[in-house]
């Protein structure tokens, strides 16, 4: 137990310092801000939400979940604050001062990225050769190595660090803070902030699944879906209070000092996932994961097994929804395939 608030301490410290400072490399975005750096959101259209897409009903727990297989059980030993497998074999990290690692042999070995940025902890990889970093500074980056080498898109300012990033391709994508969402359609030249419903408080993970299909989760269990790239939202309920997981205040939800705590993945319209780590007072760390099948009116839970000594607070699925990488403050990580 004592290990277990240590280790709680500091991950809301790193984030902390993340959001507040920019865990920068020359200066924080407040100093960017007083050298005459301007934003690059562009105008925000009004969502029409009509009554009809405001969903009212519950989702539905079903008894059955799913089953994991463990791939990995590794230690990364360079500073990382993502790590990210997309699937047995590849897999990135970004982290402190933009220092990114690539591997292509399961983490055997992690040789080091070309980059230069602030530091990174929003990672989204597309497939083994293209990948999208954000976080500190306003930066943004993108590989199309498989990320060997990085370079800058549009920097884009959100008033916070970017805590989620997702792509598309090398043209659409969306960048979040916990209260914002940013669209490019031109790799990152330009962007414009989407108006999200007054509901969506605080983003906790997002998932852009196609050009107009894309999903938002809140850290109080609110699930945001728009089938018009964000001109309209639909909205359910997955009732988080049931999995009793809690925030620092000891509140049933996602703990906001986590930027990583959860992550979505949708293969297709009918096919999603989400995997939320959290701490249950008295018992420690769990972390679960929902299923749909049917688009999200219907979904499956299952509570991970627990590891010994292994307390994850970072969640990273890949596109596919089939490999998963857990990680701890200390950057020990599982990876798992289903």
């Amino acid at each position: 137990m004592k290990r277990m608030i240590i280790q709680s301490i500091i991950a809301m410290t790193l984030v902390m310092t993340f959001l507040m400072t920019g865990c920068s490399v020359t200066m924080p975005p407040a100093a960017a801000a007083a050298t005459g750096e301007t934003s690059s959101a562009q105008s925000t259209a009004q969502p029409t939400n009509s009554p009809e897409a405001d969903i009212a009903e519950p989702a539905v727990e079903q008894t059955e979940g799913i089953s994991w297989t463990t791939l990995l059980d590794t230690q990364i030993t360079h500073p990382t604050n993502m790590t990210g497998f997309f699937n047995e074999n590849y897999a990135i990290t970004v982290g402190p001062s933009g220092e990114i690692h690539y591997s292509v042999d399961g983490g055997k070995t992690w040789p080091e990225s070309e980059n230069s940025s602030f530091c990174r902890f929003s990672l989204d990889i597309v497939d083994e050769s293209l990948v999208w970093a954000a976080g500190a500074g306003n930066h943004v980056r993108v590989s199309k190595d498989g990320g060997k080498t990085w370079t800058a898109a549009s920097d884009l300012t959100m008033g916070g660090g970017h805590s989620n990033i997702d792509f598309v391709d090398d043209t659409t994508g969306w960048i979040t803070t916990l209260a914002k969402c940013a669209v490019t359609k031109d790799g990152g030249a330009t962007w414009t902030e989407l108006a999200l419903p007054e509901e969506l408080k605080s983003i906790a993970a997002t998932c852009l699944r196609t050009e107009q299909d894309g999903y938002i989760l809140t850290h109080d269990g609110l699930l945001f879906t728009t089938t018009d790239g964000g001109a309209s939202w639909s909205k359910r309920d997955l009732e988080i209070t049931k999995y009793k997981v809690y925030n620092t205040k000891k509140s049933p939800e996602l703990d906001k000092n986590n930027i990583a705590l959860a992550d979505i993945s949708f293969s297709d319209k009918e096919n999603g996932i989400i995997v939320f780590a959290g701490i249950e007072p008295g018992v420690g760390y769990k972390t679960w994961c929902l299923t749909t099948s049917d688009g999200g009116t219907t979904w499956a839970s299952e509570l991970l097994e627990k590891v010994e000594d292994f307390n994850p607070v970072r969640v990273f699925i890949s596109g596919d929804g089939k490999t998963l990488t857990l990680s701890t403050v200390n950057n020990r990580c599982l990876v798992l395939q289903r």
